[in-house]
């Protein structure tokens, strides 16, 4: 079983090749000779003396799923920048600033000592190296805790759950739970610990928490998790605390309906790793369940701007909020579930405005001796728009071309947005283009072919430079190449572009009491109203 595991994700380009590696490792060198020339630039430039010029220093980490050993083909990869304290500068960048003159080349993050006296937001940022080198450090084998988390990631993106910003699990949070496993069965071999990874969080008592090690408490009074203590960590549907002090809930953004989601996901999963142990196949616990066919009904959120940079900005707070949408829709007493689609759309209207698509899929409360149902939804979803434009304005990022819309559409009607085959039947691997035709959404009439009347490519993130499939989620290391798409395509050509810029930092956003818009914005009071027959 461990060769066939092996084989299936090497045909499914998981791992990096050398070349790429390398590129990888050429990049981080030339970022930390820049760093360094840039320190010494700043300490002249501030005159401080020359043997303090001559000695001060910075170092670039990387973190994340680089820093595990477990990135995928083309994937960006995060770094933090540490530098020495009598500089302040702003820079698009995390980092953190140590209290001592120079750092080491050697520079060990996992004491926590390197925290004392450095601020909340530094500490932050040291602790997304902390937390990935005290995950490899807790598991009892790091190459069979390697080649499980790349089985474990390959599956959850695939089926959509691999996403922090929209309430399901990021990668650290993936990271931990096979650690969690790994240490359960420090023997077992990857292709054992996959099946033991689904037999124990399939069933996993929420809201316990999961730990790697028992928390500690610091001595430097830093907030920590601790719901005996803190009463906002009660109300954590599944918490994955960090192993590193300042112990935190990697997962304080899920709700009850990504809980949900998740436990079926991984129920499902069992059932088939129950088959894999007789046939070795491991195909089908990597076919990605078709989105649009589990709901009758869908809310379809639409993002618009003029610009790159603007639409930069908005879809980056709109998505960072979309969990608070998730949670007023949960609050209505008719609604059982919402679930989020990992996978958005992105395109071009016919006015050249930048349009990004996500869609929500809801089920509802099964009620007795009731052939229908009234559902109104304009207060849950006028109350995360309000809450949207609030922020926007108090961070000083809201133009008059940044749009915010809303539409219902039931599962036979989603043929307006997506290729009808889609709608009819399964999809072995996520939909990276999509031909949406123009009708509701009025999407760049420009004709073409591909499918039917008008309309446009969209693509879904998840493309590198030259089309490839950055995250491996197509199964087969499939290429789109520009020249087999119909020139209709040429106005979308600069998505591939957009998608792989890094979005800017965002400001500090305030909380949901912060003023009303000032300024002139056109806010659209919606109306979604739902007549369900039973």
């Amino acid at each position: 079983r461990m060769q066939q595991l092996q084989c299936f994700l090497e045909s499914s380009q998981v791992f990096e090749a050398d070349e790429e590696l390398g590129h990888r490792l050429v990049v981080m060198g030339k970022l930390n000779s820049w760093l360094k020339e840039w320190i010494k630039e700043v300490a002249e430039a501030k005159e401080l003396p020359p043997p303090f010029v001559n000695v001060v220093s910075g170092k670039v980490f990387a973190f994340g799923s680089y820093r595990l050993g477990v990135h995928t083909k083309g994937k960006v990869f995060v770094y933090v920048c540490i530098y020495f304290h009598w500089i302040i500068a702003g820079i698009d960048l995390l980092f953190a600033k140590l209290q001592r003159p120079s750092v080491p080349e050697e520079l060990e993050l996992r004491h926590d000592e390197i925290l004392l006296n450095l601020d909340i937001r530094c500490i932050r940022s040291l602790n997304g190296c902390r937390v990935t080198d005290e995950i490899l450090h807790l598991v009892p084998n790091i190459d069979t805790f390697r080649h499980t988390l790349c089985a474990v990631k390959l599956w959850a993106k695939r089926h959509g759950l691999y996403s922090n910003a929209l309430g399901f699990l990021g990668g650290v949070s993936w990271a931990m739970l096979v650690a969690r496993t790994c240490q359960l069965y420090p023997n077992a071999l990857p292709s054992i610990l996959v099946h033991k990874f689904f037999l124990i969080f399939s069933q996993w008592d929420w809201p316990k928490p999961v730990l790697l090690k028992k928390l500690e408490d610091g001595k430097m009074n830093l907030p920590v998790w601790d719901p005996r203590v803190n009463p906002m960590d009660r109300f954590h549907v599944m918490p994955i605390i960090t192993p590193v002090y300042p112990q935190q809930n990697s997962t304080y953004n899920a709700s009850m309906s990504t809980l949900r989601v998740i436990t079926q996901e991984l129920k499902e999963g069992l059932l088939i790793m129950e088959e894999i142990q007789e046939t070795g196949d491991w195909n089908k616990l990597f076919e990605s369940p078709n989105f649009f066919l589990k709901y009758k009904h869908y809310i379809v959120l639409t993002v618009k701007a003029t610009t790159e940079e603007h639409q930069l900005e908005w879809v980056g707070l709109v998505e960072s909020r979309i969990r608070i949408l998730v949670t007023n829709l949960e609050r209505n007493e008719l609604i059982q579930l919402a679930h989020v689609n990992t996978q958005d759309i992105s395109g071009m209207d016919e006015k050249m405005q930048l349009v990004k698509i996500w869609f929500i899929g809801l089920l509802f409360k099964k009620t007795e001796n009731a052939p229908s149902l009234n559902v109104d939804l304009t207060p849950d979803i006028q109350s995360f728009i309000d809450t949207v434009y609030r922020q926007a304005t108090a961070a000083n990022i809201l133009q008059d071309d940044m749009k915010l819309d809303f539409v219902h559409v039931r599962r036979k009607h989603l043929s307006q947005y997506v290729p009808a085959h889609f709608l009819r039947k399964k999809v072995n691997s996520c939909l990276h283009v999509i031909y949406a035709h123009s009708m509701l959404m009025n999407i760049c009439p420009t004709g073409g072919g591909g499918g039917g009347g008008g309309g446009t490519y969209f693509l879904f993130e998840g493309l590198d430079r030259n089309g490839r499939d950055r995250d491996g989620l197509m199964g087969g290391g499939e290429t789109f190449s520009f020249h087999k798409l119909p020139k209709s395509f040429s106005s979308c050509c600069l998505l591939l572009n957009l998608h792989v810029l890094q979005r800017r930092a965002s400001n500090e956003l305030p909380d949901a009491l912060s003023p009303l818009p000032t300024k002139r914005v056109r806010i659209v009071r919606h109306s979604i109203r739902l007549r369900l027959n039973r």
